[in-house]
């Protein structure tokens, strides 16, 4: 009985010996194949990477370089002229002490012409002429012997209705030219500056040195005069750089105008520079 069970457990050892063999051949292959197989995939992935020869687009990080201004020093150069100057704007006034207490003004009404009128005296001697009102303009202008022949062309020889600077001892400047326009023409006039005094309702004043403005000449064609004989100077009461309002240390212009109905009636209401009308003013 023993002798059998041991030849049993031989022959047992011998079947379960040939399934190790066999076991481990195909463990052994398996592993050999897997090894292969890896090596072909990474000499593959190696080849493809040789093989890529595709340009790549790298696009540069953008630098930023301060920007430095350069200034260049300019050299100021000065070129004597020997013809007047031609601008648009006034010319500069000394400075003078503001005038504090408002000016208001009687106006007349001219029923003709449809406008108002004050009053203005020129110079010294004084040289009374009646100024006419614009509403648009900021100048003070009033024919002269400028605007004569031989001076210039821009009126008509008038003996009566001007201002003559060379008979005021108060006027002085360097007869700067500059532009303006009027009724659809472009007068070409000159400064001077001068004393002007105003009549007011309870002063009168006095401005010293007033830049005033003489037309000379025009650029409109023909035998015909710019300036009617009847129009001997203008007041603009526009506040834009306006060279009477800027005298006053409250610059608004109060205006209480009055158109009359009676033929006979020439009252124009009131102006006032540097204050307002009180009297005009409706206390609801």
């Amino acid at each position: 009985m023993n002798t059998f069970s041991f030849r049993l457990h031989i022959r047992q050892l011998k079947r379960y010996h040939n399934l190790l063999i066999f076991f481990t051949i195909f463990l052994t292959y398996n592993l050999i194949t897997r090894i292969n197989n890896n090596y072909v995939v990474n000499d593959n992935i190696h080849q493809n990477w040789k093989r890529d020869t595709t340009p790549v687009t790298t696009f540069p990080t953008p630098t930023t370089t301060p920007f430095t201004p350069i200034t260049t020093p300019s050299t100021p150069t000065t070129t004597p002229s020997t013809t007047p100057s031609t601008s648009t704007t006034t010319p500069s006034t000394p400075t003078i002490t503001p005038i504090t207490t408002p000016l208001k003004i009687y106006l007349t009404f001219d029923q003709s012409v449809t406008n108002w009128f004050f009053e203005i005296d020129f110079g010294t001697p004084l040289q009374p002429l009646n100024i006419s009102i614009s509403f648009t303009s900021n100048l003070l202008w009033v024919a002269s012997e400028f605007c004569m022949s031989p001076l210039g062309d821009a009126c008509n020889v008038r003996t009566t209705n001007l201002y003559n600077s060379s008979q005021s001892e108060t006027a002085s400047g360097n007869y700067e030219e500059f532009t303006f326009p009027f009724m659809g023409v472009e007068l070409i006039a000159v400064w001077v500056n001068d004393t002007a005094s105003i009549a007011g309702a309870v002063q009168n004043q006095t401005f010293y040195q007033l830049p005033i403005g003489l037309p000379k000449d025009s650029n409109r064609s023909g035998t015909n005069a710019s300036i009617p004989d009847s129009t001997i100077g203008i007041i603009g009461i526009n506040p834009y750089q306006n060279y009477i309002l800027n005298r006053f240390s409250n610059q608004i212009v109060g205006i209480a105008f009055y158109t009359p109905t009676d033929p006979g009636d020439s009252d124009g209401g009131t102006l006032t520079f540097g204050g307002v009308d009180i009297d005009y003013i409706i206390d609801w």
